[in-house]
């Protein structure tokens, strides 16, 4: 266990070494949530109505941020990673690790989803809650949707590994990374 955690803080200092990156993910995701919520707001003024199919438009800016919640705990680029290290051969240098390539590669895709937490989901999350604020969160519902993003995580990260090791097989399985539809 002691190794995992290594790796999960050297895949950290690895990802978090590119600092222009993390500057144009913050000042880009507070500028798609306004987006968001005017192209909501003009749709429901356009239509000269409070609801729309019985959703209002807290609830559905509530939605389409949920929506970028999961989708910033259950992405992973482990199908290209696995591919890319068959391809090249650095998945030798993988197989020589005192771990196995699929905690290596889980540890790594951990850090990145810690890293895309802080830097894509804290930020938007601010932004919505400063615009309009989720009055349907409570200590409840914070606790089932950890239990089912923690499965929905590692469920997606086991496709992706797989599917990653189609590659030693089919030469080239990045384009199977883009049909995992929770992606």
């Amino acid at each position: 266990m002691k190794v995992f955690w290594e790796i999960v803080k050297t895949s950290f200092k690895v990802l978090i070494q590119y600092k222009w990156t993390f500057a144009i993910t913050l000042l880009s995701q507070p500028i798609l949530v306004l987006i968001n919520y005017t192209l909501f707001k003009s749709i429901y003024a356009y239509n000269e109505t409070s609801t729309i199919k019985g959703y209002e438009l807290p609830q559905m800016v509530w939605f389409f941020t949920g929506i970028m919640i999961i989708n910033c705990f259950v992405w992973n680029s482990t199908v290209q990673d696995m591919s890319r290290k068959i391809i090249t051969g650095d998945l030798t240098g993988d197989l020589l690790r005192p771990i196995s390539i699929f905690k290596s590669e889980l540890a790594f895709c951990f850090s990145s989803r810690v890293i895309a937490m802080m830097m894509d989901l804290l930020p938007g999350m601010v932004i919505y809650s400063l615009i309009i604020f989720p009055t349907f969160l409570t200590p409840i519902s914070l606790l089932r949707f950890v239990a089912v993003a923690i499965p929905a995580f590692l469920l997606s990260f086991i496709c992706s590994f797989l599917l990653g090791l189609l590659a030693m097989s089919i030469k080239n399985s990045t384009s199977l990374g883009d049909k995992i539809p929770l992606k």
